[in-house]
């Protein structure tokens, strides 16, 4: 039905969705660790606190990660 590497870059592809969304509701709920990486414009927004930032990493968590 599908080649094995078709398989593979399907896994690949969701793990790094799974880590995406992982890292996202980590700074939604108030981590830090690593937000420097994505850029200053987060970092600020996280410091401010302000809802828009928790809305975008709570969306960007709930389409990454699985839902049952």
């Amino acid at each position: 039905m599908y080649s094995r590497s078709a398989s593979a870059f399907f896994a690949i592809a969701m793990g790094a969705g799974l880590i995406h969304g992982a890292a996202s509701l980590y700074w939604a709920l108030g981590g830090n660790w690593l937000l420097v990486t994505v850029g200053q414009l987060p970092v600020e927004m996280q410091r401010e606190g302000g809802p828009q930032f928790h809305m975008m990493l709570d969306a960007i968590a709930g389409a990454r990660l699985p839902q049952q």
